[in-house]
């Protein structure tokens, strides 16, 4: 299993802070569900993933999916496998490379 992280500077930029608290929550578990770097946009399998204890409507999950793509810049795309927003700042890296830190590196070399 793949696990893609997000730069975050993607996270930092001023854009997320136009966010309500529930968008944020809202954009933060699409990243968390992520699949091979894409992040999904749709409001029912969001709603039963990100909130699935919580009385939230698939209709307040699609409302807000249009404000964090809107405010975000996300543009959607749509494949084999479903909808899927494309992040146009952000850069997901695969953690599963075995990359070494600059740290491990130091200490190799010593």
């Amino acid at each position: 299993m793949n696990k893609y992280t997000c730069t975050k500077n993607f996270f930092l930029s001023g854009k997320i802070m136009n966010l309500n608290n529930f968008e944020r929550l809202l954009f933060l578990g699409m990243v968390a569900f992520a699949t091979n770097g894409k992040i999904s946009f749709n409001p029912a399998y969001l709603r039963s993933t990100i909130f699935p204890y919580d009385d939230v409507s698939v209709e307040a999950v699609k409302t807000a999916l249009e404000n964090v793509r809107k405010t975000l810049r996300l543009s959607p795309e749509t494949n084999d496998d479903g909808d899927f927003l494309a992040p146009q700042n952000a850069v997901f890296r695969s953690q599963e490379k075995n990359e070494t830190t600059t740290e491990e590196k130091r200490k190799e070399a010593k």
